[in-house]
Parts: C-alpha cells; sequence; structure tokens
C-alpha cells in the first residue's frame, strides 16, 4: 500500500463566491454575532456628528452596495448630515479615469460645503505686487 499511488482527479472543487466571502469575513472578523454587530457601523450611526460622504461602486463584489445604502439610511435617521454616490458601472477599485474625476470632484464639493465651508467669489482679478 506504500507503493500505491492516489488516483488522479482532473475536477477541481472550488468554493462558490458567496461561500468564499462567507468564509473570509469569518476568518477576518470571527463568528460571534454580538461582537460583529458591536463593531459594525450601523449600530454607531446614532453617535455620528460630522458630516458624512460614501462613495460606492453598484458593482462591488467585495462589499455589497447594499451596505452604504443601510449606512446612508441609519446616518438619516439618525439626523445626520450624509451624501451618497453610488457609482453604476463601478467596482470596489480601479475605477475609470472619468469616474475617479467625477469621485474627485464630488469629494471637492462635500469638503467646501461641509467642511472648509467657503465659496470662490468671482470679480475683478488682483494682482499681488511683487516683493
Amino acid at each position: 500500500w506504500i507503493n500505491q499511488q492516489p488516483e488522479a482527479s482532473t475536477e477541481v472543487s472550488l468554493p462558490a463566491p458567496d461561500s468564499f466571502r462567507t468564509a473570509v469575513r469569518r476568518a477576518l472578523f470571527g463568528t460571534q454575532s454580538a461582537q460583529l454587530k458591536a463593531m459594525s457601523p450601523l449600530t454607531h450611526a446614532a453617535t455620528v456628528t460630522a458630516p458624512v460622504l460614501l462613495i460606492h461602486g453598484a458593482k462591488d463584489q467585495i462589499v455589497p452596495s447594499t451596505h452604504s445604502l443601510r449606512m446612508r439610511n441609519a446616518l438619516q435617521k439618525a439626523g445626520a448630515t450624509v451624501s451618497h454616490l453610488e457609482l453604476p458601472s463601478e467596482g470596489h477599485a480601479n475605477w475609470r479615469p472619468n469616474t475617479s474625476t467625477r469621485v474627485f470632484r464630488e469629494i471637492e464639493m462635500f469638503l467646501n460645503e461641509h467642511i472648509y465651508n467657503y465659496a470662490v467669489r468671482t470679480g475683478e482679478p488682483t494682482v499681488v505686487p511683487e516683493k
């Protein structure tokens, strides 16, 4: 029996994508539901006081887009200021250049409105004299 070779198999068994994602989540975050709930941002939505910008690719295969929608709804219910941008043709990362441009524009508008609180005024240009 020592010299016997195992039977060769041409079949490869891979986990289904959902079970793989579940296995990764379990490995990273554990399986204790009370602990997971305590770590969930949804649990803490009512404590958020700063404005929040959520950006999510609708085709994200790592984090379902329903997560950002649920967070948006929880923040709104708690009375927080929240902006939500869903990118219909994008996944989790490596967005197209035009999408990245749009995202940066949205971030800039969000920061200007909620953080920096300034407006660009137009008018006569001024020249700063050289020293």
